[in-house]
């Protein structure tokens, strides 16, 4: 891929990417910008976005989900969950979600839907209304940078971040 981008500096938050990979093989996504001159707040408390509850019916998966866990330890840290559309991904990320958001109240949660462009621009205006980032409003402001920015600046604290439905990588990388 040679238009990869990268964190430039120290990032404090996870990702899990919950996609259909058909073809084998891994996808590694990193995700970032440069920084702009904007100073992003830091609301009072850690929230959460993930916009499902857990599921009553949920066959647990332990192994996965402690796979995923010791995966997503460390600052930095990325786990992908990889199959076929249907088997479970996404309820997967949602339990994760939801225990991280249970045992760790100073950490924020988002979930980013990443099936469209247009989805994955929507969310992260989202996070930056939720954050209320300075400059959030303004036409011109590109809400991926200014996300970015504010998830590389370890002041922050900790935050997950799960990518569904991330299948496609043209969403993130346009032509």
């Amino acid at each position: 891929m040679q238009h990869m981008s990268e964190f430039h500096g120290p990032t404090s938050g996870q990702y899990v990417l919950s996609g259909t990979h058909i073809t084998g093989g891994t996808n590694k996504f990193n995700f970032g910008c440069p920084p702009t001159q904007h100073q992003p707040a830091r609301p009072r408390e850690p929230f959460s976005t993930v916009p499902f509850a857990p599921d009553p019916d949920f066959v647990d998966r332990p192994e996965i989900l402690a796979w995923v866990r010791d995966k997503c330890a460390g600052p930095g840290a990325r786990a992908a969950l990889v199959g076929l559309g249907g088997v479970g991904k996404s309820q997967l990320a949602i339990q994760y979600a939801h225990s991280i958001r249970d045992t760790s109240l100073h950490t924020f949660v988002f979930w980013v839907h990443a099936s469209t462009r247009a989805r994955f621009e929507e969310a992260y205006r989202d996070i930056a209304d939720r954050l209320q980032l300075p400059g959030r409003s303004d036409p011109k402001v590109n809400v991926l940078r200014l996300v970015s920015d504010w998830l590389q600046d370890t002041e922050n604290g900790t935050w997950l971040l799960i990518l569904d439905n991330a299948d496609d990588v043209n969403v993130f990388y346009p032509k």
